[in-house]
């Protein structure tokens, strides 16, 4: 008895393989991070501003500051806020896409959004901005209502869940 050979699902695989391997798209579902981290202080005159509402916007550059896709919180009796990542489903795995993601940290005072800090991350692929980055935040009580955000510490890469709760519910001390 003679076997068949079922050519079809061959000439599939290969097509598969070959437009997989030219255009660097993978059919993956997967979740990406629009943005990253951000933990920090929020002060005014060297105290710490409890109950403030912070958020983090995924901006596109041609959109308004503070609106967009974000995650918000809001500040601790310390001041303090931890921000976890904005999310979103991606369904194809884009490899060396060299991507930026474009993100604000943004502040709620006197019922505005104010827009602290604008950051720019950029990856080789589209997984998004990783680790956590830390801020420390001074709103000056006036008019104009200035702010400025200055990085307290570049980036965290090593961090767990728990360390962050630590954190945030130790006082601040000496610029933390």
């Amino acid at each position: 008895m003679r076997m068949k050979c079922h050519a079809a699902p061959v000439r599939l695989a290969l097509i598969v393989v070959i437009v997989v391997a030219t255009t660097g798209c993978v059919p993956y579902p997967h979740r990406i991070n629009t943005t990253p981290w951000v933990a920090g202080r929020l002060e005014s005159a060297g105290m710490p501003l409890p109950d403030h509402n912070v958020r983090v916007v995924a901006v596109d550059t041609a959109g308004e500051a503070c609106e967009g896709p974000s995650v918000q919180v809001t500040t601790n009796e310390f001041g303090k806020f931890a921000v976890p990542p904005g999310r979103r489903m991606a369904w194809m795995l884009v490899m060396m896409a060299h991507q930026r993601f474009h993100w604000n940290l943004c502040v709620e005072i006197e019922r505005r959004w104010i827009s602290t800090r604008q950051y720019s991350s950029y990856t080789l692929n589209d997984t998004g901005p990783q680790g956590m980055y830390e801020v420390r935040c001074s709103i000056t009580p006036d008019e104009a209502l200035v702010t400025s955000c200055k990085d307290a510490y570049t980036l965290w890469w090593d961090y767990t869940r728990s360390q962050i709760d630590q954190w945030l519910g130790e006082p601040a001390v000496d610029g933390t």
